[in-house]
């Protein structure tokens, strides 16, 4: 009930997502948007997942493994899975939260859960000292539409993950930052799989 890390021949611990990985992102433009579940029910359905596996929910490798992320490109996966065939988006979050302030939020509580688990594993500090390495200051969701011309897929997944964010709180706000990002959209190329996620999320208004 552990993740597999894998590596290069090299011994270099590799971040990118594996095929599965890509297969999942495929079918997860598919869904509509949902919210996240509170931190109490992820524990609860985790606790349910791991003595199905006949794990031991005393241990934190075990149960924590079992929990599901709340939001993103790979939501509903678990965490062990997340390791496994995402590693290095996993450890991207985690590099992510560094910046965030503490809160209650769902998602939050969420990131909390997942750095734990990565930091369980020696691999998972690895992944994390990587990803520090070639992170690149995230911009916030309300930027000037000129500056998002050099915004890498990564943060603008950042930008979307928290305009979905924003969205269980402040529909209208959401929307109207949703516009603005359109409007991006329509002019510049995106990678294709931030294309979709793009949609996706400019389309929350159908579900909240």
């Amino acid at each position: 009930m552990e993740p597999v890390f894998r590596r290069k021949r090299n011994g270099a611990l590799l971040l990118a997502d594996t095929d599965e990985a890509r297969a999942v992102l495929s079918e997860q433009r598919q869904k509509h948007y949902e919210k996240a579940l509170p931190a109490a029910k992820v524990r609860e359905i985790a606790v349910k997942a791991v003595l199905k596996k006949n794990g031991d929910i005393d241990n934190r490798k075990h149960l924590l493994g079992q929990f599901t992320l709340q939001f993103g490109r790979f939501r509903n996966t678990t965490f062990q899975w997340l390791l496994s065939n995402a590693l290095g988006y996993a450890a991207y979050l985690v590099v992510s939260l560094e910046k965030d302030k503490p809160s209650e939020d769902a998602r939050w509580l969420n990131k909390m859960a997942l750095q734990k688990y990565l930091k369980l594993f020696p691999e998972g500090e690895e992944a994390v000292v990587m990803k520090r390495k070639e992170r690149i200051t995230t911009i916030p969701a309300k930027v000037v539409r000129d500056e998002l011309s050099d915004t890498d897929d990564h943060e603008l997944l950042d930008i979307v993950e928290k305009m979905e964010h924003d969205a269980e709180g402040d529909t209208a706000e959401a929307n109207e930052m949703c516009v603005s990002f359109k409007f991006f959209y329509t002019k510049h190329f995106i990678n294709p799989i931030f294309k979709n996620k793009a949609v996706h999320i400019l389309d929350i208004s159908k579900f909240v």
